[in-house]
């Protein structure tokens, strides 16, 4: 049985969170090619569509992109549209940091979060060793007046 059948026949929920780090592995069978990004990588070593054929929930963690709005939907859309060819009701996620390896605005984290509303289900939001709560509170105060506008 595999953790995700176990889980689930527990009554659990599975969320599959992989960092495109994987395939930075040194020796793994996944590393990336010369010329090829990182993202190119993952996307060609196949862990999205074993996560999203194995989980209730996957999350795209690009965070580390999140300053370039259309860098973070690439990544965010292909993850979620290769999930979605294996598990047609599988949620995806898409992650978002307050220190993603450089301090993260407002601004910023608006701009990523703006970029993949129509293409996930939701998000998630790292502190990063608790750095920069401040952007964070402000961060989910904007979204929840965003989301507040987009009703009315």
């Amino acid at each position: 049985m595999t953790f995700c059948t176990v889980a689930r026949a527990e009554g659990y929920t599975v969320l599959v969170s992989r960092h495109p780090n994987l395939v930075s592995v040194p020796g793994g069978p996944h590393t990336h090619r010369g010329g090829e990004t990182r993202e190119a990588a993952y996307l060609r070593s196949r862990i999205v569509e074993i996560s999203a054929a194995n989980a209730d929930i996957v999350e795209t963690q690009a965070q580390t992109l999140q300053r370039d709005p259309a860098a973070y939907r690439g990544l965010v859309h292909a993850t979620a549209r290769v999930a979605h060819e294996v598990n047609h009701g599988v949620e995806v996620i898409s992650g978002l940091s307050t220190h993603p390896g450089y301090p993260a605005t407002v601004e910023m984290l608006m701009d990523a979060w703006r970029s993949v509303r129509d293409v996930v289900d939701g998000h998630y939001l790292s502190l990063a060793r608790g750095r920069l709560t401040e952007v964070a509170a402000r961060f989910l105060s904007a979204c929840a007046a965003a989301d507040r506008s987009d009703v009315l």
